[in-house]
């Protein structure tokens, strides 16, 4: 039974003197207890999606289409019920642990803010909750952490931090922003680890453009491109037996499988070609790519792939 469903989702953005298109009628559900990733290149619409979920997309963002969770459309509830839905029902581990905390706010405070919000905890309990949270991601000292502002921590400290503020609540959705971003290796590792740890038994959406850290977390995949989904299905098969000429593109070019880039750029938002949006690119095109526009099919054993070679 799907816990979040999107449906028809198109996000357009108002700029001086245009409009600009960043997403195009996705379809997409989330069941209970999935771990599902959204990956492709940078610009392609993934945190648009996990923003617009959110419904923290700027003043400039036009949405369509629906996004159902407990039984109502996000996009058409009162800011006040978003608010109460916002941390614990769906919570979200910001990209750039930075920019995301406060740096003049104690961490310790800024994870008892939700908490105080969301649940009964106060006075010492609340106190007590944080130190306990801070122990379990492995924050080391979490009595004295507690005190401490933002800049007073490591990059790995930080994502686990922001990793604490998303579990304070117990939420049925998490949504994970590039959660490994800016982390060097071994950092990144550990992380990883933690992530994997901490979302058994929980659903998480993942977003982000590094095929290991899908690879890792993710127990199904969808594969994004300008603005529209291009393949999904289970994470195993989509990396050991890709369909799409993109998902075969996007995985060559992995150092790890030697680096083979795509050639050319993805379109820019609004500037997307006729037909297939990555016939340009693909060196499978046909004179049908050119022309008409593929559907997202599915193709069995839990699959879909958007390309007419799948007829």
């Amino acid at each position: 039974m799907s816990l979040l469903t999107i449906n028809n989702l198109s996000v357009q953005f108002e700029t001086a003197g245009a409009t600009v298109p960043v997403l195009d009628r996705i379809d997409f559900e989330v069941a209970a207890g999935d771990h599902i990733a959204l990956i492709g290149e940078s610009g392609c619409g993934k945190t648009v999606l996990g923003m617009s979920v959110m419904r923290l997309l700027p003043p400039n963002a036009r949405i369509t289409g629906a996004i159902r969770y407990a039984g109502s459309d996000l996009l058409q509830v009162a800011e006040r019920e978003m608010q109460q839905i916002r941390g614990r029902g769906i919570a979200l581990i910001s990209q750039n642990s930075v920019s995301s905390l406060n740096p003049v706010v104690r961490i310790g405070d800024q994870i008892a803010e939700s908490l105080s919000l969301h649940t009964q905890y106060r006075g010492d309990d609340l106190r007590h909750e944080v130190i306990r949270l801070l122990a379990e991601l492995g924050i080391e000292q979490p009595e004295e952490s507690v005190q401490k502002f933002p800049h007073q921590f490591s990059g790995g400290m930080r994502e686990r931090i922001l990793v604490a503020m998303a579990l304070a609540c117990n939420p049925d959705i998490i949504i994970a922003d590039e959660p490994t971003t800016g982390l060097d290796a071994l950092v990144k590792v550990q992380i990883l680890r933690l992530l994997k740890k901490a979302m058994q038994g929980r659903t998480l959406l993942l977003i982000t453009h590094d095929l290991g850290t899908a690879f890792t977390l993710a127990s199904r995949t969808a594969v994004m491109y300008a603005g529209e989904i291009l393949e999904c299905g289970p994470t195993s098969e989509v990396f050991s037996h890709p369909r799409h000429p993109y998902t075969q593109g996007l995985l060559a070019s992995s150092p790890s499988a030697g680096f083979h880039p795509i050639p050319g750029l993805s379109p820019a938002p609004g500037q997307v070609p006729s037909g297939c949006r990555f016939c340009p690119r693909c060196s499978c095109a046909m004179d049908t790519c050119r022309s008409l526009h593929p559907h997202l099919k599915e193709t069995g054993r839990g699959r879909r792939v958007r390309c007419f070679r799948y007829d």
